[in-house]
């Protein structure tokens, strides 16, 4: 199994679950690569747009290393949101089970 397939394994069970998946990264990085059920919003607009997110669902943020997912799920998180992030972003998809927080 490749390690995109595992990535996309655990993601497809997070839906299951009603989560949103948002990818932060760039356009290029998005287009290389993303789940088909991704809301593609990057990092600078999601910034701005997520306290009109819905309340009461769970996000899921990933990016290329995992910093900005990082720092807007804290801020969501802050806010009052159920936000979380794959530590270690797209890049560190060996383990990724592992890594997530």
């Amino acid at each position: 199994m490749t390690d995109w397939r595992l990535i996309e394994l655990i993601l497809d069970k997070l839906l299951d679950l009603g989560v949103q998946l948002i990818d932060l990264r760039g356009r290029h990085e998005f287009d290389t690569w993303h789940h088909e059920a991704a809301l593609w919003l990057e990092f600078h607009r999601a910034l701005g747009a997520y306290p009109s997110f819905e309340r009461d669902r769970t996000y899921v943020l990933y990016c290329d290393y995992g910093l900005m997912s990082a720092h807007l799920a804290e801020l969501m998180r802050k806010d009052g949101f159920d936000a979380f992030h794959f530590r270690g972003g797209t890049r560190a998809r060996k383990g990724v089970a592992a890594h997530f927080a």
